[in-house]
C-alpha cells in the first residue's frame, strides 16, 4: 500500500510520464500528490529554467515533504558535479534529484526492442549507448525520417525549420512510454536510468 506522498517536479509531459512509470512499478511506498509546475503552465514557465530557480525552495521544503526532481544534463559534462552546483552540497534527506543524461529521450530510446517495435525502425540502427548521444531529440528524428510508418515520419521530425519538434512528438512519445516503454530494459543501456531506478526502488 502506497501512504507516503510525493512531490514530483518535472521539465515536461515527456518526463511526466516517465517518471509516474517509474514511481507507480517500482517498490516503494509513494504516491504521487502534487505536479510541479503545474501541467497547464505555459511552457516558457516550466523546463530545467522553473527547476534552477526553484531548486533551493524544494531543497528545503525537502526537510517535511518528499520531492522527485528529474531534470536533464544537456550539455554540462559532469552529472554528480551539476548536481552539486544546484544543492550546494546540502541535499536534504527528502530529496530525490536524478539527472537523465543527456535528455530524457536519451532513456526512452534505451528499451531498443521495444522503441523499434513502436517506431517500425531497425532495431540495428538504435545505439546501444544512448548516453553518449549529444542531442537525442535530434536523434530521433532521424530515426524517424527512416520509419516504415508514415505517422511516425510525419508526426516526429519537425515539419520546417521554424518548429522545434514535429507536430505529434510529444503525443507519440509520451504514448509510447505509457503503453510499451519498459524501463527495466531501458536501464540495461542507461546507466543514469538504472542508478535512479535502484535509488528510488531501494530508498524506502
Amino acid at each position: 500500500m502506497r501512504e507516503t506522498p510525493l512531490n514530483l517536479v518535472i521539465e515536461d509531459d515527456i518526463s511526466l510520464e516517465v517518471a509516474r512509470k517509474i514511481v507507480l512499478n517500482t517498490n516503494n511506498n509513494f504516491y504521487i500528490d502534487r505536479v510541479l509546475p503545474d501541467t497547464s503552465r505555459k511552457k516558457s514557465e516550466r523546463g530545467s529554467g522553473y527547476i534552477k530557480k526553484k531548486i533551493q525552495a524544494f531543497n528545503n521544503a525537502a526537510a517535511y515533504s518528499n520531492f522527485l526532481i528529474i531534470t536533464d544534463l544537456d550539455q554540462n559534462e559532469c552529472a554528480p558535479v551539476f548536481i552539486n552546483d544546484l544543492l550546494e552540497n546540502n541535499r536534504r534527506q527528502g530529496l530525490f534529484l536524478r539527472i537523465a543524461v543527456r535528455e530524457i529521450e536519451s532513456w526512452i530510446i534505451a528499451d531498443r526492442k521495444n522503441f523499434s517495435a513502436y517506431f517500425s525502425v531497425s532495431e540495428d540502427n538504435i545505439s546501444k549507448n544512448p548516453e553518449s548521444i549529444i542531442d537525442p531529440k535530434e536523434y530521433i528524428f532521424q530515426l524517424a525520417k527512416r520509419s516504415r510508418s508514415r505517422n511516425i515520419r510525419e508526426g516526429i521530425p519537425p515539419s520546417d525549420a521554424t518548429a522545434r519538434l514535429g507536430p505529434d512528438y510529444n503525443e507519440i512519445l509520451i504514448r509510447f512510454v505509457h503503453e510499451r516503454w519498459n524501463f527495466q530494459e531501458a536501464l540495461q543501456n542507461s546507466d543514469s536510468l538504472r542508478r535512479f531506478v535502484l535509488q528510488f526502488d531501494n530508498k524506502n
